[in-house]
């Protein structure tokens, strides 16, 4: 059975490896860009509001608030 403090550090075995994965970084939108999408969203027909969003890597929630 193993303590709390040992699974926290990752066991008993002494081997400390940091994360090799960096942390993703937030992104960030400029007002222009943030301008263009909700244009080009705005004028696009329904069919293709979807297919924006997916080119863009954005959800709609980004696009109502």
């Amino acid at each position: 059975m193993s303590t709390p403090s040992e699974k926290q550090s990752g066991g008993s075995s002494g081997d400390e490896q940091p994360d090799p994965a960096p942390r993703p970084s937030r992104r960030v939108f400029t007002p222009e860009y943030k301008f263009a999408v909700v244009a080009e969203y705005e004028n696009a027909p329904n069919g293709e509001k979807g297919a924006i969003l997916r080119r863009e890597g954005l959800y709609s929630s980004h696009i109502i608030e």
